[in-house]
């Protein structure tokens, strides 16, 4: 049943899908972040503990040379589009009640969006993802450029978070009291 919302209105009760539905895009572009982490980590362990293109020293024999399967930059930018596309989706379906869905989406946007793809550029310095010399495109893979458009993603959700606040609330109407 979930909780209550406070909406009476067609209108308002058909947004609500909408909202799930942008949601669920922004969650699915999470959750591919993530599965590249994953990856990145079988990477690691099977190049012989060695995260990253460079001479280091292993901490155990590999079964191969890193990386095993080549994370391409045009695919985490890609991916990294999914937030401010869901977000944009979301923004005006958001009411006072989802305030702590802002603050989430938040944090989300920091950690899985910003901080993995400059995490992606360190380990990937190749666009392609392949390996090549530690110096090549001054130590950074172009994963970043995912990083850039969370800006347009946090300021939007900052944007509705400041005009949420400020919005005086609604008085309830003598229908939408439950005893």
């Amino acid at each position: 049943m979930g909780r209550p919302s406070g909406r009476t209105s067609p209108q308002a009760s058909a947004a609500r899908p909408k909202l799930d539905k942008a949601r669920g895009g922004f969650m699915a572009g999470s959750l591919l972040m993530a599965a590249f982490l994953l990856l990145t980590v079988l990477n690691g362990l099977l190049a012989g503990g060695h995260m990253g293109p460079g001479d280091g020293e292993r901490l155990y024999r590999g079964a191969i040379e890193w990386p095993w399967i080549p994370l391409p930059a045009w695919l985490v930018i890609a991916v990294a589009l999914i937030a401010p596309v869901s977000v944009a989706m979301m923004l005006r379906h958001f009411t006072r009640d989802d305030r702590p869905l802002l603050v989430y989406l938040v944090m989300m946007t920091l950690v899985i969006y910003v901080m993995l793809p400059l995490l992606y550029s360190t380990m990937y310095r190749d666009p392609t993802g392949l390996p090549v010399g530690v110096d090549s495109y001054g130590g950074f893979g172009w994963h970043w450029i995912g990083s850039v458009f969370q800006v347009v993603t946090l300021s939007m959700i900052l944007f509705r978070a400041l005009l949420l606040t400020l919005q005086k609330p609604r008085a309830l109407e003598p229908a939408e009291v439950s005893l």
